[in-house]
């Protein structure tokens, strides 16, 4: 299937230069014997086992093209938590991410991770193995304890002679939690991942996959990583859900993906493909994507923590009105913007994890945001994406194919002037000016509004240190009235005496 990048090549914004290009590779496990292993159930069991742990076994069946997540990850705008395009922001939310997995998030709390780690005998018992063989099975690799994949696929092989289903169908979607969900090294299923799936089979915990992802995408840009770990074909179904018009699967996203046999496309291709893209050709609340009810606060934080086994992370609702078919009334303050990222291993959770699973106790849901508060509706959001895009720029440059000329076009184009040449370059140059200028305006006019609040910090201060002065001038006034009548009793007292 060819996805449609030939129109829409036009761009009302001058970008000079391109953005500098991330090195990234993606973790890509084998995942071959497990989509045998997921074949082994019976429909009834297949059925059964989506009820427990969601669509798993259709998100095993995609094939993720790894070019378009590298090409994808250019995109990226670590501070704002989005993918920003020439014309349009993307944002992946913690319901569309549930609605891709089939985990309903009405009954389920968000993944808490408690410090303390998982029970070997509770593990046991869901595997239907010893404590005993348990531990000889678990090993360390390069600082990583867990599993190897092939030896959870021995037990599934043997699970399945027994004919003992439920151990199987746990034992295949920790598996999946290890090399396919949460993944960390190649075919290794890590003492996270395993805590993960238990809390989620024991105490209903929905899996922070999302979290996860955005986490993976900031250590690359940071720099602390090269590769990208995360959840492939979630990531990979939702950006092909967003603009390929024929994914029009409402019940099932990731089964409507993979029978589209989409085209395999080369680094360059998918580079080209992104670069087409523009918000004409967005599916904005496609199908698939009824009108949902989100989360856009958690208690005081003014955008959504997340969770997960590495780290919390937060991204920003306020960017995601468009894709639920709402309107972005203005541009977002600075204030819903804030990026929050604590990674455990940095040691600094022991503060935030607590705060943030009481936050996601007094959750904000509905449909619109009907927070005014939160955009500047002085500055229209058009303008406030041209800024971005002239801050960030782009990665990719869209390459138009030439359409060969002939006769009268082609003796009149060779006839065009120098001096038209130049004034549409002179053209070009000025709206990138006007573009730099504006930019600068806004960021001068950021500066002048926190100088004022802090001059206004200041005159309060002030007045309030003025107002105190005079209290203390008046207790001390009233202080030495008093000190002068109670010499004066004692004088006369003295005078009395004698």
């Amino acid at each position: 299937m060819e996805l449609n990048v030939k129109s829409g090549f036009e761009r009302n914004i001058v970008v000079q230069g391109l953005k500098k290009k991330i090195r990234v590779k993606v973790l890509k496990s084998d995942l071959t014997v497990l989509r045998e292993l997921g074949q082994k159930l019976k429909a009834v069991q297949k059925i059964i086992f989506r009820s427990r742990y969601g669509n798993l076994l259709g998100l095993l069946e995609i094939e993720v093209q790894e070019p378009a997540i590298t090409a994808l990850a250019q995109y990226y705008d670590p501070l704002l938590r989005c993918f920003t395009f020439g014309d349009f922001q993307l944002v992946p939310t913690f319901e569309e991410f549930s609605q891709i997995l089939d985990m309903p998030t009405n009954n389920m709390i968000p993944y808490q991770h408690l410090e303390q780690p998982f029970s070997m005998y509770t593990l046991s018992e869901i595997m239907k193995i010893s404590v005993k063989d348990l531990r000889k099975e678990f090993l360390e690799l390069y600082d990583i304890k867990g599993f190897v994949l092939s030896f959870l696929e021995r037990h599934l092989r043997r699970l399945c002679e027994e004919e003992s289903w439920d151990a199987y169908m746990d034992v295949l979607a920790l598996a999946l939690f290890g090399v396919m969900l949460f993944p960390k090294a190649d075919s290794f299923v890590d003492d996270a991942a395993i805590k993960v799936s238990l809390v989620f089979k024991t105490r209903a915990e929905n899996p922070a996959i999302l979290a996860d992802t955005y986490i993976a995408l900031d250590q690359c840009h940071s720099g602390k990583r090269r590769l990208i770990v995360c959840c492939l074909p979630a990531l990979f179904v939702w950006l092909i859900a967003r603009f390929e018009e024929r994914v029009v699967g409402i019940k099932c996203l990731v089964e409507s993906v993979k029978q589209q046999g989409l085209e395999i496309k080369g680094a360059n291709e998918w580079a080209q493909c992104l670069a087409g893209l523009t918000q004409k050709k967005i599916q904005w609340q496609p199908a698939w994507q009824q009108r949902t009810r989100l989360v856009y606060q958690c208690s005081k934080k003014v955008n959504v923590p997340l969770i997960v086994t590495k780290g919390c992370i937060n991204y920003n609702p306020v960017l995601v009105q468009r894709q639920f078919g709402y309107p972005i009334a203005g541009a977002p303050i600075f204030v819903v913007l804030e990026p929050l990222l604590v990674l455990y291993e940095e040691g600094s959770s022991v503060e935030i994890l607590p705060e943030l699973r009481r936050a996601w106790n007094k959750m904000v849901i509905q449909g619109m945001d009907t927070r005014p508060w939160t955009m500047n509706s002085a500055i229209s959001y058009e303008r406030w994406l041209m800024e971005r895009v002239w801050m960030v720029k782009l990665p990719f440059k869209l390459c138009v194919p030439k359409v060969p000329k002939e006769g009268l076009e082609q003796e009149q184009e060779s006839e065009e002037s120098r001096e038209v040449k130049q004034l549409k370059q002179e053209v070009d140059e000025l709206k990138g000016e006007n573009v730099r200028l504006t930019s600068k305006l806004f960021d001068l006019r950021h500066s002048y509004d926190s100088l004022v609040k802090d001059q206004e910090k200041i005159v309060k201060k002030q007045k309030r240190e003025e107002r105190q002065n005079t209290n203390l001038k008046q207790d001390l006034t009233a202080l030495h009235a008093r000190l002068e009548g109670l010499i004066q009793q004692r004088d006369q007292a003295l005078s009395t005496e004698k």
